[in-house]
């Protein structure tokens, strides 16, 4: 028997993604552990954040989703640790992408906000439940929104862990200019 062609591709996209999904798993429980113990070695050098957010992006779009850049090229460099800043920004993707449908849009962009590189990943998603907000930076809280989603409530608790260890800073609010959908907004300082 076998599997006809478009099947196999399927298949062979989703053990991709699962195989991913569990490097980004065992990656996140490791900076957990650093993050926790102070043994997290976080380099402050500049680099290019749209370049991150685009690599990641385009990684992400190849298995599954659309996910729609608004880059701006001409920004000035981000003072952190680009692995680390692919494993915050990762998180946060990851998590807009679980809580919005196929069809739903997630916008990346990044901007300059004063002396901050910001990077605004916007899903429509069901959003968060006012109360929950700033409980989802939190370890493994999870908002009564995401009941019925796989996940352990550790993607955007490190995420906030990593970031500030860059001197930056990340915070959610939901859209105002929808009926649904939340913002989650990663400032890195730029560098100097």
């Amino acid at each position: 028997g076998g599997f006809d062609e478009a099947t196999r591709a399927d298949l062979a996209a989703t053990i991709e993604e699962e195989a991913a999904r569990l490097d980004a798993f065992v990656a996140n429980l490791l900076s957990m552990t650093r993050l926790e113990s102070g043994a997290l070695a976080v380099q402050r050098i500049g680099f290019s954040v749209p370049e991150v957010v685009e690599r990641i992006v385009a990684r992400r779009n190849a298995v599954r989703r659309n996910v729609t850049v608004a880059a701006l090229h001409d920004l000035p460099e981000g003072a952190g640790d680009p692995l680390l800043f692919e494993q915050v920004f990762g998180n946060v993707l990851e998590n807009a992408l679980r809580y919005s449908d196929d069809g739903e849009a997630v916008t990346v962009s990044t901007l300059l906000e004063g002396e901050s590189i910001v990077v605004e990943v916007a899903d429509e998603g069901p959003g968060v439940p006012g109360p929950d907000l700033a409980r989802i930076f939190e370890k493994f809280f999870r908002s009564s929104a995401a009941a019925n989603q796989a996940g352990t409530g550790l993607g955007l608790a490190i995420a906030r862990g990593l970031v500030e260890a860059m001197g930056g800073s990340i915070d959610a609010r939901n859209r105002s200019d929808a009926d649904k959908g939340l913002r989650v907004r990663i400032s890195l300082p730029v560098m100097a």
